[in-house]
């Protein structure tokens, strides 16, 4: 597989139950978040089928039923070792992740250290995973070969994302270094847990913040024991 770590989405279908107060606090919030989202777009303006108060009450409901969770197979050995670290060894290798959703990407939901899904930003299908490594306002310095230094800064809903292999670099692998910096509305979620079988599986090291803002989601919505049920 190509070291770009392309994937697809899918329904994670691991959800356990009602989960903690928290969990359902940050359910609501999330439903909120897309109900609002939903509602200002030009077609739900034009539709006068249904008063605005119905509407939004349906919205809430169906968005309550969502899971906040979705998973997708990752290829590659750019995140390794963090992620697919088999894939070191062997070229075809997969590991299968659970991305926490994040339906409106700002600089309070995305910290630098997060590992992220993300649209590319190059064209291609598919998402990419890479880790957050500067936010807006963050100063980046590069030398070039002549060792001159030059200084850049993230701009305002942006951010930079590398691969974590130390021993790829473009044109081996893309990132931030390949595509410039990223938007944040590109951002589709979070990894929040990984694995490669039932035996190699686990939470994804993030910024502290959002492993601990991530912990009740994945107490509600990743069973260890059934990860790997479907035999996937």
């Amino acid at each position: 597989p190509h070291p770009t770590s392309i994937g697809s989405m899918a329904s994670s279908g691991v959800r356990r139950g009602l989960g903690s107060f928290s969990y359902n606090l940050q359910k609501v919030y999330q439903a909120v978040e897309i109900c609002s989202i939903a509602l200002a777009s030009p077609a739900a303006s034009a539709s006068a089928e249904q008063p605005f108060w119905s509407k939004a009450a349906a919205l809430m409901k169906a968005q309550m039923s969502i899971p906040m969770t979705t998973s997708m197979y990752l290829a590659g050995s750019a995140m390794a070792p963090a992620l697919n670290r088999n894939s070191l060894k062997d070229r075809d290798s997969v590991e299968k992740l659970v991305i926490r959703t994040i339906p409106r990407p700002s600089v309070r939901s995305v910290m630098v250290g997060d590992v992220v899904a993300f649209n590319s930003p190059m064209g291609a299908s598919g998402v990419m995973v890479r880790r957050v490594a500067a936010v807006e306002g963050d100063e980046l310095v590069a030398s070039k070969e002549d060792q001159e230094v030059e200084v850049m800064v993230v701009p305002k809903d942006h951010c930079w994302v590398l691969a974590d292999n130390p021993d790829l670099k473009p044109p081996l692998v893309i990132d931030s270094r390949a595509f410039g910096h990223l938007p944040l509305s590109n951002i589709v979620g979070r990894v929040i847990y990984s694995g490669s079988s039932a035996e190699e599986q686990g939470p994804v090291y993030n910024h502290p913040f959002s492993v601990e803002h991530d912990a009740a989601i994945l107490d509600a919505e990743v069973d260890p024991s059934q990860f790997f049920a479907d035999g996937k």
